[in-house]
């Protein structure tokens, strides 16, 4: 991917707010980064509208402006700019057309975060939240969400679901958790571990919880306007009305999850899928194939999505945890062409050690990729991780690479 032009737009305007991806066009400002992401392909749709300019700035500008626009076709020879109401939250559905560049703002990140009845929503309270000062740390509040706190560009974070970071979009501080609260740091806090440890790492759990490293975010005392944001001892489950909304994210993995046990695991995905065929307990949606916090004994979960690899090669796919998961991926985009690529044994001497499997896949395919995971007795965990070709890093597989199913 093409990343050599890098625009930002931020201007005041007064339009009504608009969810568009990472458009964030609000009543008072409205801000986008555009990158390159095709040079000579567009995407198979027709603009909405077609107009002549000589600077792609004015291109990104007028379509920052207002919606539908999502993306942007430039042509510099015509000087022609085309708004389009599609992009890569859309799909990979592109074409060949040479002389022309597609921009877009990139996979979701821009987003509230909200309590689970979206009454109220995190943001930074300081007097100037967007330039709060040289302080080490910043708290965070509960607000209602019709203050202005809650509409203005203070209230809105960019959730990295790869890295597992979540930056305040205007302040540029990012989520940390500090004595008992979360708290808006500096960059130059996330170090160490903090970059390292796949667990250590914010994400939206199977819960419906915004979890990091087995501890969740909660309002002190119960939601009220001016409520702390504080966050879980270790493997504690907050109350249910600790649940969180981000308002803008689409999580394209589909967990589906039933109380059962299993004992034959030398037939454990016929056993597996036997079970699922009569019906599930339960199914959210979340950004990985990751499980913790604990979820108990004695339960499988099924985990599908669509995958979509940015380049062509070998990748290689890793399963960490405890108990059983097996991994497929398929040859396409139909559930009917899986097949197995790694296995997580049910074996004490493996459950901390890596299971690897490798699948040769092609750029900007997708293919059906599901977790079968079974957890019986004791601790229960899950990383899958992969690493790209050319890559030495793993990296954890999320939304970055995933669409939800049809």
């Amino acid at each position: 991917m093409k990343r050599a032009r890098i625009f930002s737009l931020l201007m005041v305007l007064k339009i009504h707010l608009i969810n568009a991806h990472n458009i964030l066009r609000l009543a008072d400002q409205r801000s986008a980064k555009f990158l390159l992401r095709h040079d000579g392909k567009v995407p198979n749709r027709e603009p909405y509208i077609e107009f002549k300019t000589d600077s792609v700035e004015v291109c990104m500008d007028r379509c920052v402006a207002g919606a539908p626009c999502k993306s942007i076709n430039y042509n510099s020879t015509l000087q022609t700019c085309q708004h389009i109401d599609y992009d890569i939250n859309d799909g990979k559905d592109y074409g060949t057309k040479p002389g022309w560049q597609h921009y877009d703002t990139g996979k979701t990140q821009l987003t509230r975060i909200l309590d689970g009845t979206q009454n109220y929503c995190v943001t930074n309270t300081e007097s100037d939240p967007c330039n709060p000062g040289s302080g080490s740390y910043y708290y965070l509040r509960y607000k209602p969400i019709t203050d202005a706190s809650c509409t203005g560009i203070e209230a809105y974070y960019e959730f990295d679901e790869t890295l597992g970071t979540i930056k305040h979009h205007c302040s540029g501080l990012f989520l940390i958790k500090y004595i008992g609260y979360v708290t808006l740091q500096p960059e130059s806090s996330l170090s160490g571990s903090l970059l390292t440890d796949e667990l250590n790492r914010w994400r939206k759990n199977s819960y419906n919880f915004l979890d990091h490293h087995h501890s969740a975010l909660y309002p002190y005392n119960g939601l009220s306007d001016g409520t702390w944001t504080r966050y879980t001892s270790y493997n504690v489950l907050p109350g249910a009305g600790s649940t969180i909304v981000l308002d803008r994210i689409v999580h394209p993995v589909k967990f589906e999850m039933m109380h059962t046990t299993i004992s034959n695991f030398d037939n454990f995905e016929s056993e597996f899928r036997s079970r699922f065929a009569n019906g599930y307990q339960k199914t959210v949606y979340q950004s990985d194939f990751n499980i913790y916090p604990s979820m108990g004994d004695t339960y499988a979960v099924r985990m599908q999505a669509l995958f979509s690899p940015d380049v062509t090669g070998t990748y290689s796919f890793w399963l960490r945890g405890d108990d059983y998961a097996l991994l497929f991926i398929g040859e396409d985009e139909a559930p009917a062409s899986r097949q197995f690529v790694a296995k997580r044994p049910n074996n004490y001497a493996y459950y901390h050690t890596d299971a690897k499997g490798e699948k040769f896949l092609e750029k900007e395919k997708l293919y059906y990729i599901e977790l079968l995971f079974y957890e019986h007795f004791g601790g229960d965990w899950l990383i899958c991780s992969m690493i790209r070709p050319g890559d030495v890093d793993r990296i954890i597989v999320s939304s970055d690479h995933l669409y939800p199913l049809p």
